[in-house]
């Protein structure tokens, strides 16, 4: 840490999500250095340093933490590059793809914390201001509706801006984040669940929690406009909730009285819950709780590995 109490940032990769991180990092962190085996892509992000090779940057001694935004299949040697040199890591998800195995993941985590290192990821939609809203409402609402019976998430994003992107799974791409959406509002739970679909611009995934509670998870990437519209239902014995992020609106329905309750001003600030993420990752490090368990960072990983398999299958909590 330097003399103003900040935290000096490596950063490897520097792509669109990095780019963007930088925009949202908050008042703890500072950029000291960018790794990219792309020169021009070094240039997006001012830095006092740049950095060909992940291994130079971690060495560094004025990096405090390591911002990991390299392509998937770089992940877990990457983080275990971090680790190794005695960094902080914030990784992009996915943390490992289906050609690795989660063992590696969970002896990262164990030498993490053995060493007093935080590692974590990034799930946004935890500092989402409707889904914040949502789950401070689901407590009144199961008073009023009985029990939760059904949860669903359907997306409709752009098509998808660069061509790698085609070659890639949207299931493994996305799923961890609905899957880390309904634990932390449900709270941590193992589930059975199979794909309907996965392509590159669309997946569909069912399946049923412990606790008896049933999902479906939807989205595609076939928008021309470069949009983000989401939409997310809770389904009671005797009611339901909407939310419509693409309006920033939520209704809330009674079933019996047939009455339906709008809320207003609940859109999602996309600046807003990246800060928010890197602020509970200064936190971490400074000693606070993580905002993330490592339970649930290996299911929402393992989720998406599993679930690219065809059948019924069994995601499991990792201790």
């Amino acid at each position: 840490m330097d003399d103003v109490g900040r935290l000096g940032l490596g950063i490897i990769g520097c792509g669109g999500h990095a780019v963007h991180h930088v925009r949202n990092l908050g008042e703890r962190f500072y950029v000291v250095g960018v790794c990219d085996p792309d020169w021009k892509a070094r240039e997006k992000i001012s830095a006092p340093m740049a950095y060909e090779y992940p291994g130079h940057l971690c060495a560094a001694k004025n990096v405090d933490a390591v911002l990991i935004c390299s392509p998937d299949d770089w992940h877990l040697t990457h983080i275990q590059s971090a680790l190794s040199a005695g960094k902080h890591v914030f990784c992009e998800k996915p943390l490992l793809v289906p050609e690795q195995n989660i063992s590696a993941l969970v002896a990262l985590f164990a030498i993490a914390r053995e060493c007093g290192l935080v590692l974590t990821t990034c799930h946004p939609r935890r500092n989402d201001e409707p889904f914040l809203w949502l789950k401070d409402q689901l407590l009144r609402s199961i008073g009023e509706f009985g029990s939760v019976l059904s949860f669903s998430f359907d997306f409709s994003y752009h098509k998808p801006s660069n061509e790698w992107k085609t070659a890639r799974s949207l299931l493994l791409d996305h799923v961890n984040h609905e899957v880390d959406l309904m634990n932390f509002l449900f709270g941590l739970q193992g589930f059975g669940a199979m794909k309907l679909h996965d392509g590159f611009d669309r997946y569909d995934v069912v399946g049923k929690r412990d606790d008896g509670v049933t999902f479906h998870f939807q989205g595609t990437r076939r928008l021309d406009a470069g949009i983000y519209p989401e939409w997310c239902r809770v389904r009671f014995e005797r009611g339901e909730i909407e939310l419509d992020m693409m309006r920033g609106v939520a209704r809330i329905i009674d079933h019996e009285e047939r009455d339906v309750e709008v809320v207003p001003n609940l859109a999602i600030d996309y600046d807003g819950r990246l800060c928010g993420v890197m602020t509970d990752f200064a936190q971490e490090i400074d000693g606070e709780p993580g905002y993330l368990s490592i339970p649930e960072m290996l299911m929402n990983t393992e989720a998406g590995i599993i679930l690219q398999q065809e059948g019924w299958q069994r995601v499991e909590i990792r201790r």
